[in-house]
């Protein structure tokens, strides 16, 4: 769990190099809005790929957990929100989110975002 809010401690400051130390090599980041674009972020360089994406068009965007679930020993499940500004409009937001973090060696190896917690719960099959 400790590696959990230090990751998002370091992507809320935008911290690259604090934030990759968290990430296997190979590593898979599928934020929400993959499930248009079909874009899936791998390892490092893919993290650094998603901030850049992700700066095109939010002027600020950051999460907070509120809650950090074991799911099994290799994965937990985040509850928060998602805070952001958008570029073009200034419109802020905040809404609901979950994710679910999966683990190897030690380091986050996947994290899957999803619009909320029923939404990841049926993914993984929990009951509700």
């Amino acid at each position: 769990m400790e590696i959990v809010r230090a990751g998002i401690d370091a992507w809320n400051r935008r911290d690259v190099s604090a934030a990759v130390e968290f990430l296997h090599e190979d590593a898979e980041l599928i934020p929400m809005r993959a499930v248009f674009e079909g874009t899936v972020y791998r390892g490092p360089d893919g993290f650094k790929d998603l901030l850049t994406d992700m700066g095109e068009d939010w002027e600020d965007f950051s999460l907070e957990a509120d809650e950090v679930r074991d799911i099994d020993d290799s994965r937990v499940l985040v509850l928060g929100r998602i805070l952001g500004r958008g570029k073009a409009s200034g419109t802020e937001i905040e809404a609901p989110a979950a994710w679910v973090c999966d683990f190897r060696d030690r380091k986050v190896a996947k994290v899957q975002f999803y619009a909320h917690e029923d939404a990841a719960r049926d993914d993984l099959g929990l009951d509700t």
